[in-house]
């Protein structure tokens, strides 16, 4: 299962991408879920039991983001 934060025509969705890597179908979260990424997925438990919602867009024509826009925490790392 792979997982996409991405925004479509202004708005920030969370979708599941096709087996293809083509398209994406948006998952029926409410808007203030959506505004946290795949952070919503995590907190919901397992997103297979999270209906999607309309029909796939095609990946081209989204704008993908950051999993977690808006991390939990501060993400320090050295190297």
């Amino acid at each position: 299962m792979r997982i996409a934060t991405f925004q479509l025509k202004g708005r920030r969705l969370v979708g599941l991408v096709s087996a293809d890597g083509q398209s994406i179908t948006p998952f029926d979260l409410a808007p203030e879920q959506m505004q946290r990424g795949a952070q919503a997925l995590i907190e919901a438990g397992d997103p297979k039991k999270i209906p999607l919602q309309g029909a796939s867009v095609a990946i081209g024509s989204v704008k993908l983001e950051a999993p977690l826009p808006v991390p939990r925490r501060n993400v320090f790392c050295v190297g």
